[in-house]
């Protein structure tokens, strides 16, 4: 699974790989997920605007993680789903650490 940290505009956002260890945990953290929620608006302003995890090996698919909202497209399908706690975010978050730069890692929790 590839985590993609949505900051920047204008040049590439960071990215990086999750162990396979963390790969299995998130696959539990999200068929986890059973409470959708209404659709709502996902942040998409200037600054961080949350995560988004792609499996390669599944192209129609992704997660968009940030703000309480976990947003899941499977084949074309929506579900909202939320983050209560932000626990999800902020477990990403973590995953990046020693992968990218430390202080892109600070850059959304002030945003937590």
């Amino acid at each position: 699974m590839i985590v993609e940290m949505d900051i920047f505009s204008g040049r590439p956002n960071p990215t990086w790989e999750l162990s396979p260890q963390q790969t299995i945990e998130l696959q539990q953290r999200v068929s986890a997920l059973h409470q959708q929620v209404p659709p709502s608006r996902v942040f998409d302003g200037l600054g961080y605007r949350g995560l988004i995890v792609r499996d390669p090996s599944d192209p129609g698919s992704f997660l968009k993680v940030g703000f309480s909202r976990i947003l899941y497209m499977k084949d074309g399908v929506e579900s909202m789903y939320d983050d209560e706690g932000r626990a999800l975010e902020k477990w990403l978050v973590g995953t990046g650490h020693g992968k990218i730069d430390d202080r892109l890692i600070a850059a959304p929790v002030g945003h937590l």
